[in-house]
């Protein structure tokens, strides 16, 4: 089985400085995707019918467990048969936001909430046993976090408090 995906992504980021310690970021980010998935395989005879056919070996005839061994190699050779097959082919463009707010206390400590939401395509998942063909929902998720940055020595050392919270859906 193979899904040979394409993605493309443009992506755009906006500072705006409403006061000198107060600060807005704004931000879009826009996927284009294109996924095709191949299901390659056999379609073979169930080793339960397998099981169920004359054994050759137990026959005392050499003619006639000849004849059975070439019905039963026909049987399996005619009903095992290989396969390639296009199960799906689909493209989709998704915007994705980003907003924030960043707010400077002094000099060299600062604090910032951001969100911004993720995306991961569907598609399809192919179960080997049973052959199974089982479509999957995009996931959506948005990311949360609420950072403390502090400067010291002289902006020599940055140190970076982060907590973060993800919301996911159809996970």
């Amino acid at each position: 089985n193979a899904v040979e995906r394409e993605k493309y992504a443009i992506f755009a980021e906006v500072d705006w400085a409403a006061t000198d310690r107060l600060t807005f970021t704004g931000g879009l980010r826009i996927d284009h995707e294109k996924n095709d998935t191949l299901a390659n395989g056999v379609i073979a005879v169930a080793p339960a019918t397998l099981a169920s056919l004359p054994d050759p070996a137990g026959i005392a005839d050499p003619d006639i467990a000849s004849d059975v061994a070439f019905v039963n190699g026909g049987i399996v050779g005619n009903f095992t048969v290989p396969f390639t097959e296009d199960i799906a082919n689909e493209s989709e463009t998704i915007v994705l936001p980003r907003a924030g707010v960043r707010y400077e206390w002094s000099d060299t400590i600062s604090t910032a909430f951001m969100a911004s939401q993720g995306y991961r395509s569907g598609g399809v998942s192919i179960r080997n046993l049973g052959a199974d063909i089982v479509p999957f929902d995009p996931e959506t998720m948005w990311n949360n976090e609420v950072s403390l940055r502090s400067t010291r020595l002289d902006n020599r050392l940055v140190v970076y408090l982060i907590a973060f919270y993800i919301d996911s859906k159809d996970l």
